[in-house]
């Protein structure tokens, strides 16, 4: 029987972004999250499990993970990584801590590094585009900020093991395996620096030659190298992906990285932007309002424009939309649910009129809560756009084969959102 190995992700976005690297290497992916059962296990090479446990308290997210842990124990695959932040927003340590327990793992070694997408890690600091992590965008989250660099001092704040380190220096003299059998031995977290793909291979090419006992830390970045390892091991070989159109776009991450690019797509093709404002979103008039914004994107949509619906990304909007939450009883994880779930109503029903449309997520939350409306709970990983933006299709549910391109708010180019929407519309393979 072969071996099914598992990767457990803390939201949507990153786990679809993960798994594109290893259906990239030719490794049949699928994406699990809400219930699941072994009749979505069949075929697979690679299950990534969403467990929807970035905004959760310490305790609540070391739970969750512990249960996907042990329900992918029973079921016979073999968890191996763990997708985090590559910003490192979220309860990392807490849910290092809880899987490394409920594996009986001796050790875990964390590069969470994407050098595709500015992310590197120098001296043990968490870099985005050259500057300290807690500097950018990810500093300034409004339900995670992550306000420490030092990714080692982070993790001893939210981890009870002991935390080693790995320089670049020791990593390009070949130390690495030696530190990670001192951390086996102790029951330790490497801390690995990196700033570039040549690291990662490096860092891939170490650690699965000796596997046993050890759980992977990292994001889209370091799984692309050890994606290629374990196809290689197993001859795989990679895909293509289907054609679909038309295509919606939902965007409701505030990252400006993301409305760059909603800029970038209404600026370089016929698209229209609608816009949904908190206020009615919140009160009585969301059925008439969401039913409008429908209209207009299916309209949009047969003159060959491509919609874009997306919430208000400006600063002072969402301030406002949390204000107005908070005097109607309402906290800020509630807003946002419901911002996401307005925003994945208006495709569910651009979908049910246009039925061979497709779907670009932007904001984990959004591809969440879009993939709820069909009753969705797994995903095939099929390609990618560009590094860390996967194309899925779903699987089973409501509209089973429906394509998918689900990207992080931070994550992609300029041009991400256009490439996207093309390889969508025109069945291109990347």
């Amino acid at each position: 029987m072969k071996t099914i190995y598992a990767i457990i992700a803390d939201d949507l976005t990153g786990a679809g972004d993960t798994g594109a690297q290893f259906s990239k290497a030719g490794l049949a992916t699928r994406v699990l999250f809400g219930n699941w059962g072994t009749q979505d296990i069949q075929g697979a090479d690679i299950l990534v499990v969403n467990t929807d446990s970035r905004f959760l308290k310490s305790q609540d997210a070391a739970t969750r993970v512990s249960h996907a842990a042990d329900a992918l124990k029973k079921a016979g695959v073999v968890p191996f990584f763990k997708k985090v932040d590559s910003t490192l927003r979220g309860q990392i340590g807490a849910e290092i801590d809880a899987l490394m327990d409920s594996l009986d793992l001796r050790a875990a070694l964390v590069c969470p590094i994407f050098p595709a997408n500015g992310r590197t890690l120098a001296g043990g600091y968490l870099l985005v585009d050259g500057q300290p992590v807690s500097r950018g965008a990810a500093g300034k989250d409004p339900v995670t900020p992550v306000t420490i660099s030092h990714v080692p001092t982070l993790l001893a704040q939210q981890s009870t093991r002991p935390i080693l380190s790995c320089t670049l220096d020791e990593l390009s003299s070949g130390s690495l395996a030696s530190i990670l059998v001192k951390a086996k031995a102790d029951g330790a977290i490497v801390v690995c620096d990196a700033v570039s793909n040549t690291d990662l291979e490096l860092i891939a090419q170490v650690a699965m030659a000796d596997p046993e006992g050890l759980l992977l830390v990292g994001a889209a970045g370091l799984a692309n190298p050890v994606a290629k390892i374990l196809a290689a091991r197993t001859g795989k070989n990679a895909g293509k992906i289907i054609k679909r159109k038309p295509v919606i776009v939902a965007v409701g991450s505030v990252n400006p990285t993301a409305r760059d690019q909603v800029k970038y797509l209404l600026s370089s093709r016929d698209s229209e932007l609608v816009t949904l404002e908190s206020e009615p979103l919140l009160n009585s008039e969301w059925n008439q309002y969401v039913s409008t914004a429908v209209d207009r994107c299916v309209k949009a949509s047969l003159r060959g424009a491509v919609p874009v619906i997306a919430s208000s990304g400006e600063r002072k909007d969402v301030e406002e939309a949390l204000t107005l939450g908070k005097n109607i009883g309402l906290s800020p994880t509630v807003v946002a649910a419901k911002i996401a779930t307005s925003l994945a109503s208006v495709v569910k029903s651009f979908v049910e009129a246009l039925p061979d449309a497709s779907i670009v997520a932007t904001g984990g939350d959004v591809a969440r809560a879009v993939l709820e409306q069909f009753n969705c709970g797994t995903l095939d990983v099929l390609d990618e756009v560009s590094p860390g933006i996967p194309v899925c299709a779903l699987r089973g549910g409501k509209r089973p084969g429906i394509r998918i391109v689900t990207k992080a708010g931070g994550f992609g180019k300029n041009e991400s959102l256009k490439m996207a929407v093309e390889i969508l519309e025109k069945g291109e393979s990347t």
